[in-house]
């Protein structure tokens, strides 16, 4: 299954999300600029699915598998 998922404004987005996950914070001990520079780069990444308002419209595909004894 294919779902296209909407993320708000990618250039806010990219450095909170960094900030929720457990390597964001060696990221920032790492360079002081560290999350704004991999923010950065998914910005840059993402670029082809982001929309005029700065939103990013991305694919996001599962598969569900089941079986029966």
């Amino acid at each position: 299954m294919t779902v296209e998922i909407r993320l708000l404004r990618l250039a806010e987005y990219a450095v909170g999300h960094l900030q929720a996950l457990p390597w964001g914070a060696v990221v920032a001990r790492t360079r002081t600029d560290g999350l704004e520079a991999v923010g950065a780069l998914m910005v840059e990444r993402l670029a082809p699915h982001m929309a005029a308002d700065g939103s990013v419209a991305a694919p996001f595909a599962s598969l569900l598998v089941s079986a029966a004894r």
